[in-house]
């Protein structure tokens, strides 16, 4: 595929989280993001920024994000400042969003 300058101005990648379990064990759920796109000078800007800032000023979205009766969490300020506040989604989704800028393609 032909490398293309006009890109879309987010993009989606997948989002995995690992939550400790009663039994000691990590759960694994997974639910899709959408980020916004940087360009190079505003990258140097926010690799300065803590992890909680970049999540809040990137992502735009989500998909299968869901609430404790399994229905679907619809994207807000208000739900984005829940999801802020647990850090394993933080943690996973900030993973989620510089692999996907420096992703490089990995070998079979």
């Amino acid at each position: 595929m032909a490398f293309k300058i006009a890109l879309n101005p987010t993009f989606k990648t997948s989002v995995e989280v690992f939550t400790k379990n009663d039994k000691g064990f990590f759960d694994k759920s997974t639910f899709s993001a959408i980020f916004e796109r940087v360009d190079l000078d505003e990258l140097e800007e926010i690799k300065k920024l803590p992890a909680v800032e970049v999540v809040r000023k990137k992502l735009k979205g989500w998909e299968g994000l869901l609430d404790e009766d399994n229905k679907e969490v619809e994207f807000s300020e208000l739900a984005l400042s829940s999801v802020l506040k647990i850090p394993e989604a933080v943690l996973a989704l900030q993973e989620a969003y510089w692999s996907s800028i420096f992703k490089q393609r990995e070998k079979n």
